[in-house]
């Protein structure tokens, strides 16, 4: 079947929040029926200065407006919508679940009115968010509907920078990263003339398609982590454990939250795996280093200063809430009796 039958009708959802010191505000003016436009957001942090944030739509965008009852939701279909909530300290990153809610909340009420399931109005109509800030928000959503292939660009503006970006300056300045990432790529793995393979260019687009996924998993990671220093298996009770050096067998059981950690590290997989992982580190590096060997030095340094004074680092860098939402519980606690 061709797309042309089946027309993509999407719906993307764009969030920005901001915790600790500063502040961020809606500076575009709010409508209760959507917004017609660029969107627009101004803050300021101690580490960034002030900054604008704007969220702008490209020329060949299509919004929805054909779909049942239509003709009923005609006011707000075609714009942009958004929310602004409050999140508490350390829960930006449930953004997700905070969308959710309010676009469901949004949502109920008027899927009500349609009590038979054949004459429920298309799902875009009534799956939006709400248009409604509240004080002091620090968690924002824009969503947008678009059918078929769509582009919109979000800018950040720093105000100590002298010029703006546009969507003119992106659109000129890709190709020429592209070619530059080429050619860094060619000069830093060159293929040896003596290696024979069937198919170059698949083998340089993989290469390229690793490469790229690897650099990109590399991340910023930051909290608490669980250590249980006192763990033992019941056959290794016997054993004469002394982790702290103090002379005596260490008896401390249960697991603990260490002090806040900060880790910039690659990651086994972005969607999968996003957290530091000191077994597959090593192997990281190995290419990071011919990619850029500063980097891999600074993310080597990071790593360093995670060994403790008995010299042990835990394997798995699983740092804050948010990294351990994505693993089982059983697997969280990290133990230096084990590598």
């Amino acid at each position: 079947m061709s797309n042309v039958a089946y027309p993509s009708r999407i719906s993307a959802i764009f969030y920005l929040g901001l915790e600790g010191l500063g502040g961020i505000d809606l500076i575009t003016d709010e409508d209760e029926n959507g917004i017609d436009g660029p969107i627009e957001f101004s803050g300021a942090t101690p580490d960034l200065g002030d900054f604008t944030i704007r969220v702008v739509d490209g020329d060949q965008n299509r919004g929805l407006t054909s779909g049942l009852h239509s003709e009923t939701f005609a006011h707000r279909l075609g714009k942009s919508h958004l929310v602004g909530l409050r999140a508490n300290p350390g829960q930006v990153w449930t953004a997700k679940d905070f969308i959710m809610q309010s676009i469901l909340k949004h949502a109920g009420p008027i899927a009500e009115q349609y009590p038979q399931a054949d004459r429920v109005p298309d799902a875009s109509f009534i799956l939006q968010l709400p248009d409604e800030t509240v004080s002091a928000s620090n968690l924002f959503a824009v969503q947008k509907f678009f059918d078929g292939e769509f582009q919109f660009d979000v800018f950040f503006d720093s105000a100590s920078s002298h010029k703006k970006l546009d969507s003119a300056t992106i659109d000129l300045s890709i190709p020429a990263l592209v070619s530059s990432f080429d050619d860094r790529f060619e000069s830093r793995f060159p293929t040896p003339d003596s290696f024979n393979v069937s198919n170059y260019g698949a083998l340089k687009s993989f290469s390229k398609a690793i490469t790229s996924s690897l650099l990109g998993g590399i991340g910023y990671f930051y909290g608490t982590s669980i250590i249980n220093k006192g763990f033992a298996f019941e056959w290794d009770q016997d054993d004469d454990y002394d982790y702290d050096g103090d002379g005596t067998q260490d008896t401390e059981q249960g697991a603990t939250f260490t002090e806040p950690l900060a880790l910039f590290t690659a990651t086994p997989s972005r969607s999968f795996f996003p957290r530091g992982f000191y077994w597959d580190e090593g192997f990281h590096l190995l290419h990071i280093g011919q990619w850029d060997n500063d980097l891999s030095l600074e993310i080597l340094r990071d790593w360093i200063n995670l060994i403790d004074e008995n010299g042990w680092v835990a394997r798995e860098q699983i740092l804050g809430d948010e990294a351990r939402s994505r693993v089982p519980p059983e697997f969280q606690t990290q133990v230096p009796t084990f590598a």
